[in-house]
């Protein structure tokens, strides 16, 4: 009977932080389901996400540069983030 006591208590406690606006999944997801918290890791997540789905071909790998990778270096150095992927982009220095 504690087992349901607690288990009710529980859901009390999470209805009210729904009312209020204050519930976080966060502490009940563990691993791969645990979100991501800065945008380098949005941005790996996105990616093996992709490639998970998609077939790793030379043309698809160059459409992925030109449509995803350009954009997501950009954006993550607005905000003074370095993506842990080389941008392979970058021309050399002459």
């Amino acid at each position: 009977m504690a087992g349901l006591k607690v288990a009710k208590a529980k859901a009390q406690e999470i209805d009210s932080q729904l009312l209020w606006g204050r519930f976080d999944w966060g502490p009940y997801l563990k691993g791969k389901q645990k979100p991501a918290k800065t945008v380098a890791e949005w941005i790996e997540r996105y990616e093996a996400d992709h490639w998970a789905s998609t077939p790793r071909t030379l043309t698809k790998e160059n459409s992925y540069q030109q449509n995803y990778r350009l954009f997501f270096n950009w954006s993550a150095g607005c905000f003074g983030v370095e993506t842990s992927a080389p941008n392979i982009s970058a021309r050399p220095q002459r």
